[in-house]
């Protein structure tokens, strides 16, 4: 009897083991929400998704959300599990503890490398500007509810809180005086929006760094996705592919080439809203990590 018990287990064990083979085939659904700065700004994040992903092994499947979303509206539908299962945003401890962080920075690090969207007629103001104290007699203006408020605080600089295009609009009446932005946006946005917002301009000569990192997000109970894009990063850096596509992706090379970082005068604020996690992530995957450290 004992033994037809052993067989009957044993069976049963099989089976499950065989009908959930195909479950664990199942592509990874990995649906990502389109930007409100349309495709030039998601080219190389998605590129790069869609690398990890095929350096992950596993197979899945890779969709755009059919509407531009905000980023306020992203997380809340990834949160409640509809639409996305992925999304892409400069990181904070509230996202590294409502969401699953892939850890390892999307730009390198290099959206906490700001320059200025300014009135063109203000240009003068800023070439005058030799140091961080008297940037922090300007009004900066930062989207509401953004993590670099506080980090910008935090080193004495007076911070405006509105929505992204109140900022543009207050830049071209003088309201706010400056605009930070990562290197990565600042000149694919004044481009977009010349149409409505004819008078404005990035900055010529300034530069404010701090740590800041951009991710990958996903809902804390998808674990599989953070791990197979996670996978997928860490072996496009061994292999070189991930630096590859960095170098010679065109939104990069580009954003470089205008930005030009070595001709502009750096001033460096700590970033005290870093978690311990995320300052602990690997040298190789910050662009200067000895000056940022």
């Amino acid at each position: 009897m004992m033994r037809g018990q052993n067989l009957i287990t044993s069976i049963s064990l099989i089976l499950g083991l065989f009908w959930a083979l195909p479950l664990a085939a199942e592509p990874l659904q990995v649906i990502y929400g389109t930007r409100m700065g349309g495709e030039v700004r998601n080219g190389y994040p998605i590129q790069l998704l869609e690398l990890a992903l095929k350096k992950s092994g596993r197979a899945y499947d890779l969709l755009a959300y059919d509407l531009p979303i905000t980023q306020a509206r992203a997380f809340l539908e990834l949160e409640k599990k509809r639409s996305i299962t992925v999304h892409y945003a400069g990181t904070s401890a509230d996202l590294e503890s409502r969401f699953l962080p892939v850890r390892i920075p999307v730009y390198r690090g290099l959206l906490g490398y700001r320059v200025f969207i300014i009135h063109p007629d203000n240009q003068l103001l800023f070439s005058r500007i030799d140091s961080l104290e008297k940037l922090a007699g300007l009004r900066a203006g930062q989207g509401t509810g953004w993590a670099d408020i506080g980090i910008l605080e935090h080193s004495g600089l007076i911070v405006m809180a509105a929505p992204y295009e109140s900022l543009l609009k207050m830049i071209e009446l003088k309201r706010i005086d400056y605009f930070p932005r990562g290197i990565n946006e600042a000149h694919p946005e004044v481009a977009q929006h010349q149409n409505r917002f004819p008078r404005l301009a990035v900055e010529k000569e300034l530069l404010l760094v701090y740590p800041f990192a951009q991710f990958y997000f996903v809902n804390r109970d998808n674990q599989a996705l953070h791990d197979a894009i996670r996978t997928g990063l860490v072996r496009a850096y061994e292999d070189g592919s991930f630096m590859a596509l960095f170098n010679q992706h065109p939104h990069v090379k580009d954003m470089m080439a205008k930005v030009r970082l070595a001709e502009r005068r750096r001033f460096d604020i700590p970033n005290p809203l870093m978690t311990r996690e995320t300052l602990s992530i690997p040298a190789d995957y910050w662009h200067e990590p000895l000056k940022l450290f």
